[in-house]
């Protein structure tokens, strides 16, 4: 797949899920739903995404091929955008329409970016010069939805996510055929998954098992907290567009802080890049607790570009450092199993029920005291040389 494919490709991506995403509680919002039904609906679209990662991802690179799983993926996750924009009326066709959209969309960051990472130099240089593209792409969507549901409403925002999604189905047409499987490695590990996975993986290293444990709790209170922002800039005054530029500006940020980040490891260790990122989040989400005013929410919503940039290069890093090569695909594919399938089925309920019964500043406020409680015990796990700063031990040696 040439290069230009594979920017189209992760272009396509941005664009559909900045289109939808950041409206959906909003869009449930209005037709109806409860705080309560829409944290229920965005839990069962997690537990849908927890078996569809490794499924995605085993039909990838063992059955079916990366290319034709990007395309299929793409195709349903453009089905379950029209039928969210048809099932307006129905309960029923609108949560399957959610959930449609969250099995889609979990084989676009992985398989794509295995994709990527199988062109030569991707490695390096020429992955980052590509998966920007996707922060570009949601950057765009995200205001211009925005805008749109401004001027007319929510009724075009699914529409544009199906037309984008077959963008992406388009692009993905003419990717490689079959996944790639190391020299020596069991035909059935793709087939590998569950506890036991997690299992092996933890004794590759000490520090893995409690990091892993540390982002679950982490990703417990930041999904919590979260999926109902658009709900708490609406209550105090925001509107749609507000919610769009509120997701724009972060991804606006973590282009340039993600070109930093391996200068910052050298200088801060992995250990204090991502205690770092974790501080701002967390600051992030006291500031929104505490802020009564909508454009204060939106400004400081800035702060999460860098803080996800240095959280998420970190947090690949230090699970790099702990794992030997031949098992680091794995180990990459856990945190997403933990952080993005596993703690939003229970994150994302009981965010609706605080939110519905207690408010948005206790949700932020019970999110910043998750978020740091997860923090510490994966900070506390990162001890050796191989989370500390680099450039600075090598200045002592000099």
């Amino acid at each position: 797949m040439t290069h230009l494919r594979l920017s189209t490709l992760f272009l396509g991506q941005g664009l559909a899920t900045g289109i939808v995403y950041p409206f959906l509680v909003l869009m449930l919002a209005e037709r109806g739903w409860a705080p309560e039904g829409i944290g229920l609906v965005l839990g069962l679209s997690a537990v849908a995404s927890l078996v569809a990662f490794p499924s995605w991802g085993y039909l990838a690179d063992a059955r079916m091929g990366r290319g034709t799983v990007l395309r299929v993926a793409a195709l349903v996750a453009a089905a379950s955008g029209l039928l969210l924009a048809a099932g307006v009326g129905s309960v029923p066709a609108t949560a399957v329409a959610v959930i449609g959209m969250a099995v889609g969309t979990s084989a676009w960051g992985p398989v794509a970016d295995a994709v990527a990472l199988s062109v030569p130099g991707a490695e390096s240089v020429d992955y980052g010069r590509i998966r920007r593209w996707t922060s570009f792409g949601w950057v765009v969507a995200a205001l211009g939805a925005g805008a749109v549901y401004a001027l007319v409403g929510p009724a075009l925002l699914p529409i544009g996510f199906a037309v984008a999604s077959l963008g992406v189905a388009v692009a993905a047409v003419g990717g490689p055929s079959g996944g790639t499987r190391p020299a020596g490695a069991p035909r059935s590990g793709p087939q590998r998954g569950g506890a036991r996975a997690f299992l092996a993986l933890a004794r590759q290293s000490p520090a893995l098992g409690p990091f892993l444990l540390g982002l679950f709790v982490m990703a417990i209170g930041s999904s919590a907290a979260f999926s109902f922002l658009p709900l708490q800039l609406v209550s105090t005054g925001g509107g749609p567009l507000l919610v769009g530029l509120a997701s724009a500006l972060p991804a606006l940020v973590e282009i340039p802080f993600f070109s930093w980040t391996g200068t910052l490891s050298a200088r801060m260790g992995l250990r204090g890049l991502f205690a770092v990122g974790v501080a701002l989040s967390v600051m992030q989400l006291l500031v929104v607790a505490a802020a009564p005013d909508p454009w204060v929410i939106t400004a400081v919503r800035t702060v999460d570009g860098a803080a996800y940039a240095l959280r998420y290069a970190s947090i690949v890093l230090i699970v790099g450092a702990c794992l030997p090569e031949r098992v680091r695909a794995m180990g990459q594919s856990s945190v997403w199993f933990v952080s993005g399938a596993i703690a939003p089925i229970i994150g994302d309920p009981v965010g609706g029920l605080i939110y519905g019964r207690l408010g948005g500043p206790a949700l932020f406020a019970t999110g910043a005291v998750v978020v740091s409680l997860g923090a510490a015990i994966a900070w506390a796990s990162l001890r050796g040389p191989s989370f500390a700063a680099t450039r600075h031990q090598e200045s002592e040696a000099a």
